[in-house]
């Protein structure tokens, strides 16, 4: 089979890539290991343009946010199925100080678009400094969105669900080959797999354990909260109470010190008398040394391109970065420099070339 790319791992970032290449006329065929836990598949999907440790927007947030929210919104009705929706969000203030900075914002451009502060009474909810909303949220179904995007792939007979091996891949002339498929491009979209990948082993790919909660409470409200941990609906009764974060804790399963920490955090917002754990998940984020995207070429074999360490803002950043990616491919446009992976080039070694080389003379 020949196609124009081919696409290794189909989580959230490598999904929005195959939708934004065909969606301009390119065809492209993904290898998926298809792993029963990853990042993606557990994700609670909020997508909104603050970081709220500092109260500021997030890196592009605005820019970042508007165009993801028409892209998910586009995929809502080519797949005929609401996988991304409207989300109310409340930040429960931790101190007057953050009551303060938030009211300040909200005078000027562009927070003033964005933040909006009115202290709403939420029944049961201990909000000793009040509240400010971010008129400015989503949500993305996104176990939802693979498979639909999975099926969309798939019936076009161009998504296997097989092991990646690199070794396998061969660059011959202007194309590269991996067993009877032939691309002109290959994009590797593997999240923390990425790591254990000797072309781009180089990059500071760091995996960052998050787990989640599925609580069932009478007492919350059907918006999300913040403070410290998150809830958001799920339906009726059942909430996701997340999410933790840890750079040393590699360990393949759920562990009650993060358990502890979530309830810990929650009785902050409301009592835990009613409260009720239903399931407990966890995943493997693709962070970050600069918490920036990896994005673009490698340094010496043409064509083969990287797009990962989205952490965990890969909802709000994907679909923007893919078109910015594409556009680079295609039309030579230049890469965002805070993402793009050329600010690592010195980190490539000699024993990283040897390697690459392996793929060129096969």
């Amino acid at each position: 089979m020949v196609v124009d790319f081919l696409i290794i791992g189909q989580g959230l970032v490598g999904s929005v890539l195959a939708l934004t290449l065909e969606n301009n006329n390119h065809s492209c065929f993904i290898i998926d290991q298809d792993p029963e836990i990853t990042s993606s598949k557990v994700a609670g999907g909020i997508m909104h343009p603050m970081s709220f440790k500092r109260c500021i927007l997030s890196w592009r947030g605005n820019e970042f946010f508007d165009f993801s929210e028409e892209f998910y919104r586009n995929y809502n009705q080519k797949f005929n199925i609401e996988t991304y929706k409207d989300l109310k969000l409340y930040r429960l203030f931790n101190s007057y100080e953050e009551q303060n900075n938030w009211i300040g914002k909200t005078s000027f451009e562009p927070y003033s678009s964005i933040l909006n502060h009115q202290n709403t009474s939420i029944k049961k909810i201990t909000s000793q400094f009040g509240n400010g909303e971010v008129k400015k949220c989503g949500q993305l179904n996104v176990s939802e969105f693979l498979k639909q995007t999975k099926v969309f792939i798939k019936n076009k007979n161009r998504l296997i669900n097989v092991l990646f091996d690199p070794l396998k891949l061969a660059k011959r002339d202007e194309y590269f080959t991996y067993n009877d498929i032939q691309a002109k491009h290959v994009v590797l979209c593997q999240g923390t797999e990425g790591a254990n990948n000797k072309l781009f082993n180089y990059l500071p790919l760091i995996p960052n354990k998050g787990e989640l909660l599925t609580i069932e409470t009478n007492h919350l409200p059907q918006v999300m909260l913040s403070k410290g941990v998150f809830t958001f609906p799920e339906k009726e009764k059942l909430f996701t109470l997340g999410a933790t974060y840890s750079h040393t804790d590699y360990s393949e399963t759920t562990t009650t010190a993060a358990k502890e920490e979530l309830l810990s955090q929650m009785e902050k917002i409301k009592t835990l008398a009613d409260l009720k754990i239903i399931t407990h998940k966890y995943g493997f984020r693709p962070t970050t040394t600069d918490r920036k995207p990896l994005v673009g070429q490698h340094p010496t074999l043409d064509n083969l391109y990287i797009f990962n360490g989205m952490g965990s803002k890969g909802v709000l950043i994907a679909p923007l970065i893919a078109k910015e990616l594409h556009l680079h491919i295609i039309n030579k446009q230049k890469l965002d420099p805070a993402s793009n992976i050329s600010r690592f080039s010195n980190k490539f070694t000699s024993n990283h070339l040897e390697f690459s080389q392996k793929i060129s003379n096969q």
